[in-house]
This record gives C-alpha cells, sequence and structure tokens, in this order.
C-alpha cells in the first residue's frame, strides 16, 4: 500500500499528473498519491467518451460479472483482495470486516445487476399483432458518477451502468479512491472497451464541471450536495437517507429489538439505509435492550478485523462529537472515543425524544438512534422525506397506505431491516429510470449493440 498511485485512467492508460494530494489513512499517514486530472485532459476524455461504441449488450453483462469475479478473487493493479481492503479501510475509516463482507458480496450483486438490466431492456410487445414494440433507450450517451466513500458497496452502480451501455466518467471520492479504481481496472481487464470509460481523480470544482458536461449524472454527497443538485434533473443525486423503523399494533417485542439494532448498526453504521429513528410503543423499555447491544460493537483501528465502528480523523470526530451531543445530548465528550493516533471513533448513541418533539432526522455515518414515541394512525406524509421504512406489526392495508406515501422510497416487513438491499433493484429511485426512457414504435429492434 506504501506509495500507492492513483492517475486519471483513460484508454486503459493511467495518466500521472503533476497536480494532486497525498492518499491519507484516518490516522494522517500518507499513503499514496491522487492525481488530479487537467481541465485540458478533462476535455478531451470526454470528448473521446463521446464518440466511442458501446460493445454488445450480451458482451457486457459478461465482462460485469467477470470484472466482479476479479475484484473479489484476484490482483487488480497489483493489489490482492485483502490488500485492497486494507488500503481502502485505512483510508476510508470503514471497518475491515465490512470491506471483506462487500468482496464476498460483489459477485452475486453484479449477476442480480445484470439479471434485471437484462429483463429491463428487453423489448416488449402489444397489440393483436404484436407489432407494437416498448423499447428502452439511453437518455443520453455519457454519465458522471461523483463516488461516495461511506461503504464500498455503493459502488455497484458502476455495474448497472456499463449494462446499460453508457460512457462513463468515474470521480473517486479523496476518502476511497481504492473501490471505484479497482472496480474501473477490473472491467477494462475483464475486457470493456477502453475508450468507454474512465477513471478522474479532481478537485471538488472541478467535479461540478464534469456534472455539468454529463448527460446524466449520480452523485453521492451530504445535504450540501443535494441542495446544490436538487433542481438539476438530470442529476440523481444519492444524499442523506433519512430511513427510519416503525412500529404498528402486534409487533413482537423480541423481533423488534433485533430490527432496531440491526437497522441501525449493520454495515458500521454509516449507509443512507441505516435507521437514524425510530417510532415505538415504549422508547424507554427499549433504549437500554438496544444501548445494550451497540455497546458490544468494537470501537479500534479500522484495520483490525474485530472493529464494527467507523473511524474518522480525529478533527472530524471533535466536529460529529458537537453534533451528536446537539442531537442526542450529553456533551461531546461522552461520544468521542480518541484512539491515540490521530483519528476517532463515535459511540454508538441511542436517544429518547420527547412527545413534543418534530420528527426531524438527522444522520450521523455511525450507529446513532432517535426513538420517538409512536403516534397512533400516523399519517406518513409526517414521516418526511424516508428512503427505506422497516415496519413492524400492524396490518396489510396499513403497509399498504404507507408503501404509497410519495415521501417514501422503499417499505420492508416482516422484521426485514431498513439496510436490505438489492442491487440493480430501484433504491432512491430507480438508476435505469433516471438514465433510461420508453419509446414506443412498430418497428422490432434488432439485437442492438447499445
Amino acid at each position: 500500500m506504501d506509495g500507492y498511485r492513483i492517475s486519471p485512467l483513460i484508454d486503459g492508460t493511467y495518466h500521472p499528473a503533476r497536480t494532486g494530494e497525498p492518499i491519507q489513512t484516518v490516522r494522517g499517514e500518507s499513503t499514496g498519491r491522487l492525481d488530479f486530472a487537467s481541465d485540458l485532459l478533462t476535455g478531451l476524455t470526454m470528448n473521446r467518451l463521446r464518440a466511442a461504441r458501446p460493445q454488445p449488450l450480451a458482451t457486457r453483462l459478461r465482462i460485469i460479472t467477470d470484472a466482479a469475479r476479479r475484484i473479489a478473487e484476484e490482483p487488480v493493479d497489483g493489489l490482492t483482495p485483502i490488500a485492497y481492503a486494507r488500503a481502502q479501510s485505512a483510508t476510508s475509516g470503514t471497518p475491515l470486516s465490512v470491506v471483506t463482507r462487500f468482496l464476498g458480496q460483489v459477485r452475486p450483486a453484479a449477476q442480480q445487476v445484470a439479471e434485471i438490466v437484462a429483463a429491463e431492456l428487453a423489448p416488449q410487445h402489444y397489440g393483436p399483432d404484436r407489432r407494437v414494440t416498448v423499447s428502452v433507450h439511453r437518455r443520453g450517451e455519457l454519465v458522471c458518477v461523483l463516488s461516495p466513500a461511506n461503504h464500498p458497496g455503493v459502488h455497484v452502480v458502476l455495474f448497472e451502468l456499463v449494462a446499460l451501455g453508457y460512457k462513463i466518467i468515474v470521480r473517486p471520492s479523496r476518502r476511497d479512491p481504492f473501490t471505484p479504481a479497482r472496480i474501473v481496472r477490473a472491467l477494462i481487464d475483464a475486457g470493456l472497451a477502453e475508450d468507454t470509460i474512465a477513471l478522474l481523480p479532481t478537485t471538488q470544482e472541478d467535479a461540478h464541471r464534469l456534472v455539468q458536461g454529463s448527460d446524466r449524472s449520480v452523485v453521492y454527497g451530504g445535504p450540501d450536495i443535494a441542495r446544490r443538485y436538487e433542481n438539476r434533473p438530470e442529476v440523481l443525486v444519492q444524499g442523506p437517507g433519512n430511513s427510519k423503523v416503525l412500529e404498528l399494533p402486534g409487533a413482537d417485542q423480541d423481533r423488534l429489538s433485533e430490527l432496531l439494532i440491526t437497522s441501525t448498526a449493520d454495515g458500521g453504521g454509516g449507509q443512507c439505509l441505516n435507521a437514524s429513528a425510530a417510532l415505538v410503543d415504549d422508547p424507554a423499555a427499549l433504549s437500554p435492550i438496544i444501548a445494550t447491544a451497540l455497546a458490544r460493537l468494537t470501537i479500534g483501528r479500522p484495520d483490525d478485523e474485530s472493529t464494527r465502528i467507523p473511524v474518522f480523523p480525529l478533527a472530524q470526530a471533535h466536529r460529529l462529537a458537537e453534533l451528536t451531543a446537539t442531537v442526542h445530548g450529553g456533551q461531546p465528550t461522552d461520544h468521542l472515543v480518541d484512539l491515540a493516533d490521530g483519528s476517532a471513533a463515535l459511540c454508538p448513541v441511542i436517544s429518547i425524544a420527547t412527545p413534543e418533539e418534530p420528527l426531524r432526522t438527522t444522520e450521523l455515518p455511525f450507529p446513532a438512534l432517535r426513538l420517538h414515541p409512536a403516534v397512533p394512525n400516523l399519517d406518513p406524509a409526517r414521516l418526511g422525506r424516508t428512503l427505506s421504512l422497516a415496519i413492524l406489526g400492524g396490518t396489510p392495508d396499513q403497509t399498504t397506505a404507507y408503501l404509497a406515501a410519495n415521501n417514501i422510497r422503499n417499505v420492508f416487513t416482516h422484521g426485514t431491516p431498513t439496510t436490505h438491499f438489492t442491487p440493480g433493484a430501484p433504491h432512491d429511485g430507480s438508476i435505469i429510470d433516471h438514465l433510461t426512457e420508453r419509446k414506443t414504435s412498430n418497428h422490432s429492434p434488432a439485437e442492438r449493440s447499445s
């Protein structure tokens, strides 16, 4: 990992640059260099990508499944899977156990994406003579992805974009350049046309220019990013999830405790799918049960296989501790665990809201849950924007009402946690819907290369 250099990857070739910055671990140690693409190189690359032709669908689907195998099992750019996992964990602060779990899930995830996209792209025929065809077409040619660092599994979106036949610009985050770099290289090694994908590390401002110059974009980030692009229909923003758990009459209390613990802490608690709030009948009874379970989660260096809580640079951890105290009470020092090596973690936290407190969720990148007293016959609109809602108890009609609400994106029942995710299926809106449109004609298309 020492001296690892991630440079712009264009046409299958790396382009070292004079400008860039060190790749640093959460402890502040320099572990390599991230080179930034110049404006000129970026412009030339975007033009080059637009001129490229995608490979046939069957070829693309084969490539993503083979790339996933390489990611999970083989050295990519000289990094074995475990060396990659340790590099990613050290720089992003993601627990090593979460990264290795991603490696174990990437092959079935790619297979799911291939199956779902193939079904979505298949033409549908209508009418008594079956001559009316509805076919799926891209909303452009070039898509930009501003990659996240909160969880490696999110990067599976790149498989979807390849399957759809887009030309792709991937801008890696500074905290986790390793995952997108590994996926892009593996895709090329598996046979993806080199002129259809590029890895372009950039500054924050240049990242905005990538979005401006692309037909469609998928952007990951916090509230500031969400506000910046909220009125841009060509940009799909994957921001805070504000996911929640809801107890309805008849819920089994043991299953409810398990649901709350898993939804809060699964994957280290840093995903947009992790629950940040819950509405339950008896918060005072549930709080100590959940607190005891969360307290068992090991806090330590991220590259320690026993660690279950994300780790942050010390200055960032102090800011998070202050925000945590504002939301959940106590003093900032109550929440901070200084690891005495330049990094720190935040203790998992659970707190109880008063009945008068509005249901406002504040998403934190570690296990943090606010319990609210349940409200009888709660109007789904009062939950606010909710990426994932896990419901336990209630009737099918009640579940249907929450599923129909425009402010709720995903609904899970029967003890399924908020973190349940099927790669390729709609998540925060469908990426396929964002990137494609359906057209009707009396022309039956042959097997398209696009």
